[in-house]
Formats: structure tokens, sequence, C-alpha cells
């Protein structure tokens, strides 16, 4: 049970807009109950919303491309289990990068991304893969970087794809 396996609920995308050209995406999933951590995984790498180069505010299907990495270099081993306390300290680490956040886009990141970390039963990183799986051309994470996070909230029936990054 694999192919087919999430349905896709909603995108949005957290704008930093104070010029550091930084955003969180964060893309939400229904996640069948029953369906372990590498099922969903491997669920979330066959989803045409994986596919996303980021590279435009539209989404849509980059058949070979996700983010800064060619889809062929990213398999569920390329993602290791993180700490909700590990991946909060990463994201408001790279948030601050160019300058901290105001009250407006901290509460949003807060209500958005912080407090699906939180009560997440599983969270995943994605290793970093600029070396090993480059997609030419791609202006994502030039500067600050990527922070790629999957979380499983088996409560809600939710998994969230988090892409934080620039361009």
């Amino acid at each position: 049970m694999v192919a087919g396996a999430l349905t896709h609920r909603e995108s949005m995308l957290i704008n930093f807009a104070n010029g550091s050209y930084q955003w969180v995406s964060v893309k939400l999933f229904d996640l069948p109950a029953g369906l372990g951590d590498e099922a969903a995984l491997a669920a979330l790498l066959a989803d045409v919303h994986y596919r996303d180069s980021y590279d435009s505010r539209e989404e849509r299907d980059s058949v070979t491309v996700h983010g800064p990495y060619l889809l062929e270099g990213i398999s569920v081993a390329s993602f290791t289990p993180i700490a909700a306390a590990d991946a909060i300290t990463e994201l408001r680490v790279w948030a601050g990068y160019y300058v901290q956040p105001g009250a407006e886009l901290a509460a949003e990141l807060e209500r958005e991304v912080f407090a699906r970390i939180t009560v997440a039963d599983a969270r995943y990183r994605l290793a970093d893969l600029r070396e090993s799986a480059p997609a030419p051309f791609s202006p994502v994470g030039t500067e600050s970087g990527v922070v790629e996070l999957v979380l499983l909230d088996r409560g809600a029936g939710e998994l969230a794809l988090v892409v934080a990054s620039d361009d």
C-alpha cells in the first residue's frame, strides 16, 4: 500500500516577506490508519505533490525534481528521525538566518509549523543531498539552506511535509 496511499488536503506558503527571500511550505495529507512510518514516507515520495521544484508560487509537477534535489537521489533511507526539540531549534535558527521573525510571522510559524512538530507522533528530517543529488539550476536553498521535515500525526490522521528554504 504505497502508490495513492496519501490524499493531499491543502498546501500553504508562509512567505517571510522581510527581504530575506525565506519561506516555509507546508503540505498536508490524510494519513491512513495503519500505514507505518516507512510506508508513509514511501507514499509521500511517490505523490505528485512531492515533485515540486519550489521555484515558483505555483505548485506543479516537476517530474524529476524536489526542491534543490533530483528525485532519483531521494529515498526513504534519506530521512532520519529527529526529536521535536531538535527540529524546532533547527527551524528557529534557520528562520533567524537573516533577521529574527516579527511577532506576526512568529505567531504564524508557531501555529502552522511548531505546533505540528510538537504534537507529531513521529518526525523525520531529510538529509542534505546537495552533494549527492543536486538538481541543475535550482535557486532553492542557496543562502540559508533547506530544512525538510515530515511529521506524522496519527491522532489527527495527518502527514505534514514542511520545507523551509530561500530562493
